[in-house]
């Protein structure tokens, strides 16, 4: 199967979610932070990521749908 450029932004997209939990545990052990704020920057941080692998992944769709061959020969 070929790979597609949407794997590598969705695996960077991952290594940065991880990071990001790191430091939200960090605040959560160093500075303080109640379950409600621990909710809402986990729930933002996903909603990040969501976003970003949808978008990663439309973007490739759109390079695959614009390079098929079969589109291009019925093109007037």
């Amino acid at each position: 199967m070929k790979k597609h450029i949407f794997e590598d932004i969705i695996l960077q997209n991952a290594l940065n979610f991880t990071r990001e939990v790191v430091d939200i545990f960090d605040d959560l052990l160093n500075k303080g932070m109640n379950i409600t704020e621990l909710a809402a920057r986990i729930k933002e941080l996903t909603d990040k990521l969501g976003r970003e692998a949808i978008e990663a992944i439309i973007e490739e769709l759109d390079k695959i749908i614009k390079e098929d061959k079969r589109r291009k020969e019925k093109w007037v």
